[in-house]
């Protein structure tokens, strides 16, 4: 069958019409790679999330998100310098972006680059006051750094925007022991125990504090708990052995020294001491060997108590 000329002229419009423009179809590419991207990141397939943000970028280097989402997965694998160089340029593009900035700051923790943190949890906070989690990551890293009362600041912040955020006031609580404020510690302790009563450094803590505060025996109920919590942490276990030392209780005490030198076999502070609690039951012949044990691992001073006290 034989097309007129007006019907040749009819079919070559529709079929103009169809045609998609070149930089549209590039767009919808690179979002197809996006998605295949993101849809790896959530099956912690990071690698080939990483390819997949790259192959976005090729297509479309102006896709601010994909320069974000392949920093993101580089810091996962841990490329901490390919994370900000991809950060960057997502800032760049687009600078008024909260999360690029925070997790930048992440980056830079993780590089130890403190002061550079700082400045990009401000900016996040700059953008959006009301993120509680930068005031908390932002005070973390000034904890970092030694400065305490800046911590101790961001992380009030962080509370009254967030009331619930257990960890910010563990951290308080921390930067308090920091400045020796047991009792404001103690606080904050209570508090996250209340919200989550397994956090079992918050229990450790608490009870340091009980301890200094002169509550020896608070403090081993303290460390009773975090040991159940954790029971590998022969820290717990040696701090708890000094408490019952200090209340008399020299054989618990030993039995606590023991578990913390089983976990830790160089922990020569726990053999010291334990040769304390053996002398005081009158055990001279093991209390000589825990002290020689401690200066053989580095404790100089414990060989004085062998000169003094041992034939």
């Amino acid at each position: 069958m034989k097309i007129s000329f007006l019907g040749s002229i009819l079919l070559v419009l529709v079929s103009l019409s169809f045609i998609v423009p070149a930089e549209v179809v590039a767009q919808e590419v690179a979002e197809s790679y996006m998605q295949e991207g993101i849809s790896k990141v959530l099956s912690s397939n990071y690698e080939g999330a990483i390819k997949d943000f790259s192959k976005a970028i090729e297509i479309d280097p102006s896709l601010e998100k994909a320069y974000s989402e392949r920093g993101r997965s580089k810091a996962a694998v841990g490329d901490h310098m390919g994370a900000l160089e991809d950060y960057n340029k997502a800032i760049e593009i687009e600078p008024d972006l909260p999360t690029t900035y925070y997790n930048s700051a992440l980056s830079k923790v993780e590089l130890n680059d403190f002061g550079g943190a700082i400045q990009d949890f401000s900016k996040a906070i700059e953008i959006v006051p009301s993120w509680a989690q930068a005031y908390g990551e932002r005070g973390h890293t000034n904890a970092t750094m030694g400065y305490q009362l800046s911590a101790i600041q961001d992380y009030s912040r962080a509370i009254e925007i967030e009331p619930d955020y257990v960890d910010a006031y563990y951290w308080r609580g921390y930067a308090k022991v920091s400045l020796d404020d047991d009792v404001g510690a103690i606080e904050d302790f209570d508090r996250v125990i209340e919200m989550d009563r397994d956090y079992s450094f918050a229990y450790f803590y608490r009870a340091m504090c009980k301890v200094e505060l002169g509550d020896l025996r608070g403090g081993i109920q303290d460390y009773g708990r975090a040991i159940k919590l954790e029971p590998d942490d022969s820290g717990a276990y040696y701090n708890r052995g000094f408490a019952k030392g200090h209340i008399g209780n020299q054989k618990g005490a030993i039995k606590d020294y023991n578990k913390a030198i089983e976990l830790e076999p160089d922990d020569q502070e726990a053999y010291y001491n334990r040769g304390f609690a053996k002398y005081e039951l009158g055990d001279i012949e093991g209390a000589c060997l825990d002290w020689s044990k401690a200066g053989e691992l580095g404790m100089l001073e414990a060989y004085d108590h062998v000169r003094e006290h041992c034939k």
